[in-house]
């Protein structure tokens, strides 16, 4: 028998006080913003952009689409990824269209 940890039934809690559903029928955006990524670039690549940043960002974009059948579309422009997933034919989203 499995038994939550105090940490666990704690985040649980906290999840479950900001529940927001997203309406019916629209699309779902989640942006992905490398923070400091500006520092990381100059850092170790001792410019603003490299390709092979862009390399990493690109392998990481399609590394998560890999793992989320749900998305259906993704790019990537510098230090950002966006993933677009779109409803279902029926109007239904993925996880019923939980935000968390």
């Amino acid at each position: 028998m499995s038994h939550q940890s105090n940490f666990e039934q704690y985040m649980r809690k906290l999840e479950s006080t900001t529940n927001i559903f997203l309406k019916e029928n629209q699309p779902i955006i989640i942006r992905v913003d490398g923070k400091g990524f500006h520092d990381f670039y100059k850092k170790n690549f001792g410019t603003h952009f490299s390709i092979e940043m862009q390399n990493i960002m690109n392998q990481s974009m399609q590394f998560v689409m890999s793992k989320i059948n749900d998305i259906d579309f993704a790019y990537t422009v510098s230090d950002e990824i966006t993933f677009l997933m779109m409803p279902t034919a029926s109007g239904e989203y993925s996880y019923n269209g939980r935000v968390s």
